[in-house]
């Protein structure tokens, strides 16, 4: 089953919320004392399940239709990285966390106030061709916005 434009975009919009609602209880958490460990651990888990996959679809899938001179997508790759670096940090817990959290909140509302116009302008404009070429790339990657699963 291949998405329409909309789907995806819809898509896209849904596992932007789902992480501005991570970010928030890792807040919650932190504010109710919540075992450091614990939370990394879930931060973790979380990184790795969810954003990690998100983020390769986004590099794979999506940013090359704005072009790598893009100066949006070069922001975003650099904050996809910096992210990367704070979910993998071990030490000084609450002071990472605290900071992963932020960021990625910024980084998803840039997302969606920059850089979700010119994705969804972009995939309408795509043929269907260039969507299944995606698909069969990623394969049975459960992240990418065109596949079923």
């Amino acid at each position: 089953m291949d998405y329409s434009s909309d789907q995806v975009l819809e898509r896209l919009s849904r596992q932007h919320h789902q992480a501005l609602e991570f970010c928030q209880r890792i807040r919650r958490d932190l504010l109710e004392d919540v075992p450091l460990d614990q939370i990394h651990r879930y931060a973790k888990g979380y990184w790795q399940t969810y954003l990690e996959p998100h983020f390769q679809m986004e590099q794979h899938c999506l940013y090359p239709l704005l072009g790598p001179h893009n100066v949006r997508i070069k922001r975003a790759v650099a904050q996809q990285r910096r992210l990367s670096r704070l979910f993998h940090k071990e030490t000084d817990l609450r002071r990472v966390l605290n900071q992963a959290e932020e960021e990625l909140a910024a980084y998803v509302r840039f997302e969606q106030r920059a850089l979700q116009r010119e994705i969804a302008d972009e995939v309408k404009k795509l043929n269907h061709e260039r969507v299944k070429s995606c698909q069969q790339h990623r394969g049975n990657q459960k992240e990418c916005l065109w596949s079923s699963g």
